[in-house]
C-alpha cells in the first residue's frame, strides 16, 4: 500500500513540474546578430520588352524672331540673255526696220519682268535701247517694239550708224521676281557690264 501511495505521489509531482514547465513565459528576443558576408552578385536578366511610346507633350511656345540677313544679290534663276547677234534690217515707210523672233518673251514678262536691248556699233561701243538724238539730230532714233515672242527694232535716220557687218544686238530677258530683287539693289538696267556681272554671264561674248 505504501509502495502504490509512492508512485502515486511521484506520478503527481512529475505532472506538476511539467505542467509548470508548460506553463513557463518565453522571455524577449535576444539582439540582431551581424550581418553576413555579402554574396556573389547573380546573373544579369535579359532585356525586357520596349515600353509603349509615350504621348507627345504639347508645342512650346515659339521662339523670338532671328536677326533679318543681309541682302542678298539677285538671283539668276530663268534669267535669259543672247549673245552678240547681227540682225537684217529692212525698208519700212521710210523707217529701217528689224525682227527678231524671241520665244523667251512671254506675256508674263511683258506685264512683270523686263527686256533689256542692247547694241554694239562697228566702233565696239555698247549702248542701250532706246536712243533718241544719237548724234544731237533729233531724227536720229533706235527703238524697239516688244510683242511675246518678238522684238521689233526701229532705226530712222541712223542708216549710216547701222550699215556696218560688225554691228550687233543682243537682249536680256529678267523675270518679275528677279527683277524686284535687281531693283531692290540698285542695278542699272542700261549698264550692260553691271547687268552681266549681276546675272553671271560675259558682256562681250
Amino acid at each position: 500500500m505504501k509502495v502504490q501511495l509512492r508512485t502515486v505521489i511521484l506520478l503527481f509531482a512529475s505532472c506538476l513540474l511539467l505542467g509548470l514547465g508548460a506553463c513557463k513565459k518565453e522571455g524577449p528576443p535576444g539582439p540582431a546578430g551581424p550581418a553576413g558576408a555579402q554574396g556573389p552578385q547573380g546573373t544579369r536578366g535579359e532585356k525586357g520588352d520596349r515600353g509603349p511610346r509615350g504621348e507627345t507633350g504639347e508645342t512650346g511656345p515659339r521662339g523670338p524672331a532671328g536677326p533679318r540677313g543681309e541682302k542678298g544679290d539677285p538671283g539668276t534663276a530663268n534669267v535669259i540673255y543672247s549673245a552678240w547677234t547681227d540682225l537684217s534690217f529692212f525698208n519700212a515707210g521710210g523707217k529701217s526696220v528689224a525682227i527678231w523672233s524671241v520665244s523667251g518673251i512671254s506675256q508674263d514678262i511683258l506685264d512683270k519682268g523686263h527686256v533689256a536691248i542692247y547694241w554694239k556699233s562697228s566702233s565696239g561701243l555698247v549702248h542701250p535701247l532706246p536712243i533718241h538724238n544719237f548724234t544731237g539730230d533729233p531724227a536720229q532714233k533706235m527703238v524697239f517694239v516688244l510683242s511675246p515672242g518678238q522684238i521689233l527694232i526701229e532705226q530712222k535716220g541712223m542708216s549710216g550708224e547701222v550699215a556696218s557687218t560688225q554691228d550687233r544686238f543682243r537682249y536680256v530677258i529678267i523675270p518679275g521676281g528677279v527683277l524686284a530683287a535687281a531693283r531692290e539693289t540698285q542695278l542699272e538696267l542700261s549698264d550692260l557690264r553691271a547687268v552681266a556681272a549681276a546675272f553671271g554671264f560675259s558682256a562681250d561674248d
